[in-house]
C-alpha cells in the first residue's frame, strides 16, 4: 500500500500552527513583552512548596512599587484558569501571583490527616508577595474563584490575626469573591455566627453568576441566584439583606454608594460589594464583566480610584483565541502523527484492510430505530454518573469509589466506574449484535477488529505509544519555549510531574478498557457497511457525545428557566450533581476527539488496537491535567 504524503504534511502544518498559537498567546500574557512572566517556588509554613506564576510589570521597582493580588483558582484546577485575569490586572500595572493550590497542579501534595484543607498554600504566597521589594504591602488584594475563595479568605483571617500580634505579617486589604460565598464563618461569643474578617478593615466583593450551578450549595438558599443577598452566608459577611444588584455598600449599610463616596468607606476597610453576571459558575474567569467589577473594585480599594486603563479594555480574549488554535492543532497533530507513523516501514506490516461492520442500515425507519436504542442504551449509563460521582473535602459526598492510597484522584474516580459500568454494557451489546445479528450475516470474531495475532497487536500499540511519546514530549518542549499551556479555557493539557505520572499510569488500565471497547462498538457496531464516510464520522461522533449533549441541555434548560439544575431539582440529587455537570463539559470535548481518533485509526490499521490505546492515552492525559492528581 503506497503511502499517502497528506498526514506528513497536515502532521507539520499543524505543529507549526500550535508552535505559532502558542507563541502569540505567550506574548499576549506578558502583554507583548511589558510584563515579565516567570515561574517561583514558595516553601509554606507546612514545609511543603507551592508552586505559582508571578506577573511583574516592568516598570515595578524597589523605588516604585505597585499594589499587588494573590490569585487562586477553583478546586480540581491550577493556577492556569486565573491567568486570563493575572493577565488584565498586570497590564494595568498591579503585580500578581496565582498559585497552584496544594495536590494541584505542581505544588506539593498535603496529608488532610495532617494537615487538613484551609488555605491550601494561600497564607504561604500571601507572605511571599509581601516580601517582594516591588509590592507596596500596604496595597495587597486577594482573588478567587469558587473553592479558591475558601482559601484566600481563611488565609486572610488567619494573616490578620497573626498582624495583631506581629505586625510584619503581610495583610490582605480587599478580597474579591468570585462563584463562592463569604466564608470563613465563625461562632462568636454570643452564640451566633459572624464572618471573621468583618472585625478588621478588609474591603470584600462578591460577584456570583445569575446561572451558577453552585448558587444552592454554596449561599445555603433555595433562592434564585439573583437573590443571593437575601442569603444568610450573604446576611452574615455584608451586615444587610435585600440588597440591588451591582452596588457599593457599607458593611452594615446597604444604602447604595457612589464611587466617591465607596472610596472613602474603602480608606476605612468597610466597604462592600454585590454583582452579578447573567453566565456559569466557570464564566467567573472568562467574562468581560465579572473581570471588570474585579478591577474597578481592586483600583477603588487599592489605588485610590486610579484607573490607567478603561475597565472594558480587555485583552485575554485574544490569547483564548490563539490558545484555542493550538488546541484544535495539537490534536490535529496527534492524528496525521499517528497516520504518518503507519505508513513508515516499520508499522506498515500492521495495516489491513478494515473488515466489515456487522451493521447494515437500508431505509430511514432502520436508521431511526438504531439511533433511538444507542441513545437509550447512553442516557441511563450516564444517569449513572451522577450517583457514582463524589467529592471529597469539606463536602463528603458519598463515593462508589472513594479515594485512597491507590485511586487517589478524587476528580477521577467517578470515570473509574463510569468506565467499568459502561464497558461492561457495552461488551454485553456486542456479544447480543454479534450472537444475534452478526453471525446470521456471517460475521467472525475478525469482524469485531480485535482479533489479530499477538505481534500484530504489540505493534499496534507501539504505535499508539510512540505517537503519544512525540507528541508529549512536543508539548514539553513548546512549554519550554513559550511557557504557555496546550489550553482552551480551563481545559489544559500540560506536561506532566512524577505525582501526575504516577496518577497516570495507576489509573490506565481503566481508560484502556473502555477506550478499546469504544473502539469495538464504533467500528463493528456503530459504523453502517453501506454508509458514506461523512455519514459513519457523524454517527461515531453523535454515538460518543450525543448523550452527553442532551443531559447537558437538560441541565442547563432548568438551571436557566429555574434557576436550578433539573436533576439538582429532581429529587436524584446530592452535591456532586454540581460537580458531575461540570466535568461533562470537560468529557463533551475530548470524547468526540477520541471517537474520530478511533475511526481514522481503524481505518488506517483494520484493528481497534492502535486507535483504542492513543484515545485512551489522550483521554487520561486530558484528565488528570485539569483535576486533583493526588491525595493520601
Amino acid at each position: 500500500m503506497k503511502a499517502s504524503k497528506k498526514p506528513r504534511i497536515i502532521a507539520v502544518v499543524s505543529l507549526v500552527v500550535v508552535l505559532i498559537s502558542s507563541i502569540l498567546a505567550a506574548c499576549v500574557s506578558s502583554d507583548w513583552g511589558k510584563v515579565k512572566v516567570s515561574e517561583v517556588r514558595i516553601m509554606s509554613e507546612q514545609n511543603l512548596s507551592v508552586y505559582a506564576k508571578l506577573w511583574m510589570p516592568k516598570e515595578a521597582s524597589s523605588e516604585n512599587r505597585k499594589p499587588a493580588v494573590v490569585m487562586a483558582h477553583g478546586y480540581s484546577n491550577h493556577y492556569s484558569s486565573m491567568t486570563g485575569i493575572a493577565l488584565e490586572f498586570a497590564r494595568r500595572g498591579y503585580i500578581v501571583i496565582a498559585f497552584d493550590a496544594y495536590a494541584m497542579g505542581y505544588s506539593d501534595v498535603n496529608d488532610p490527616s495532617v494537615y487538613p484543607e484551609w488555605d491550601n498554600g494561600a497564607y504561604a504566597v500571601l507572605q511571599y508577595l509581601g516580601s517582594l521589594p516591588q509590592v507596596d504591602r500596604n496595597r495587597i488584594g486577594m482573588i478567587g474563584h469558587s473553592r479558591g475563595n475558601m482559601w484566600n479568605q481563611n488565609a486572610a483571617a488567619t494573616a490578620w490575626k497573626a498582624h495583631d500580634t506581629d505586625p510584619s505579617v503581610t495583610v490582605p486589604r480587599s478580597l474579591v469573591i468570585a462563584s463562592f460565598s463569604f466564608n470563613p464563618i465563625e461562632k462568636l461569643p454570643n452564640g451566633t455566627y459572624g464572618y471573621a474578617l468583618n472585625a478588621y478593615p478588609v474591603n470584600a466583593a462578591v460577584i456570583f453568576g445569575a446561572k451558577d450551578e453552585f448558587g444552592k450549595t454554596v449561599w445555603n438558599t433555595d433562592l434564585d441566584n439573583y437573590n443571593y443577598t437575601h442569603s444568610p452566608q450573604f446576611v452574615t459577611g455584608a451586615g444587610v439583606r435585600d440588597l440591588d444588584m451591582d452596588i457599593y455598600f457599607m458593611y452594615g449599610n446597604k444604602t447604595p454608594l457612589e464611587r466617591n463616596a465607596a472610596l472613602a468607606i474603602a480608606g476605612i476597610g468597610k466597604l462592600r460589594a454585590a454583582f452579578t453576571y447573567p453566565n456559569i459558575h466557570i464564566l467567573a474567569a472568562y467574562n468581560n464583566k465579572p473581570i471588570g467589577d474585579m478591577i474597578e473594585f481592586m483600583d477603588i480599594t487599592l489605588r485610590g480610584g486610579e484607573a490607567t486603563l478603561e475597565r472594558d479594555d480587555q485583552i485575554w480574549s485574544l490569547r483564548q483565541i490563539f490558545l484555542f488554535f493550538g488546541f484544535a492543532g495539537f490534536f490535529l497533530f496527534v492524528i496525521s502523527l499517528a497516520l504518518s507513523l503507519a505508513d513508515t516501514r516499520f508499522f506498515a506490516s500492521i495495516r489491513r484492510p478494515q473488515p466489515a461492520s456487522m451493521n447494515e442500515i437500508h431505509n430511514g425507519k432502520e436508521g431511526g430505530i438504531f439511533a433511538l436504542l444507542f441513545l437509550c442504551l447512553q442516557l441511563p449509563m450516564l444517569l449513572l454518573y451522577f450517583k457514582v460521582s463524589g467529592w471529597p473535602g469539606i463536602y463528603k459526598t458519598w463515593q462508589l469509589l472513594p479515594h485512597g492510597p491507590y485511586f487517589s484522584a478524587p476528580g477521577l474516580n467517578p470515570t473509574v466506574v463510569m468506565n467499568l459500568i459502561t464497558s461492561a454494557i457495552l461488551i454485553l451489546v456486542v456479544v447480543l449484535v454479534y450472537f444475534l445479528i452478526g453471525k446470521k450475516r456471517g460475521a467472525t470474531l475478525d469482524n469485531l477488529g480485535f482479533n489479530i495475532p499477538g505481534r500484530q497487536i504489540g505493534k499496534a500499540v507501539l504505535l499508539a505509544l510512540t505517537t503519544f511519546g512525540i507528541a508529549y514530549l512536543v508539548l514539553c518542549l513548546f512549554y519550554d519555549l513559550t511557557g504557555t499551556f496546550v489550553s482552551f479555557m480551563q481545559f489544559d493539557i500540560t506536561p506532566m510531574n512524577h505525582v501526575h505520572w504516577i496518577s497516570f499510569l495507576k489509573y490506565l488500565p481503566f481508560w484502556l478498557l473502555a477506550h478499546l471497547v469504544n473502539a469495538v462498538v464504533f467500528n463493528s457496531v456503530t459504523r453502517v457497511n453501506n454508509a458514506k464516510e461523512w455519514v459513519n464520522y457523524l454517527l461515531i461522533i453523535l454515538g460518543s457525545s450525543l448523550a452527553i449533549i442532551i443531559l447537558l441541555a437538560v441541565q442547563y434548560t432548568g438551571l436557566y428557566a429555574t434557576g436550578h439544575l433539573t436533576i439538582e431539582n429532581s429529587g436524584w440529587k446530592d452535591l456532586s450533581t454540581n460537580f458531575s455537570t461540570l466535568e461533562l463539559l470537560s468529557a463533551v470535548i475530548i470524547t468526540p476527539v477520541c471517537a474520530v481518533i478511533n475511526r481514522v485509526m481503524y481505518k488506517k490499521t483494520g484493528s481497534v488496537w492502535a486507535g483504542g490505546v492513543l484515545s485512551a492515552l489522550l483521554a487520561l492525559l486530558f484528565g488528570i491535567c485539569h483535576v486533583i492528581i493526588a491525595t493520601v
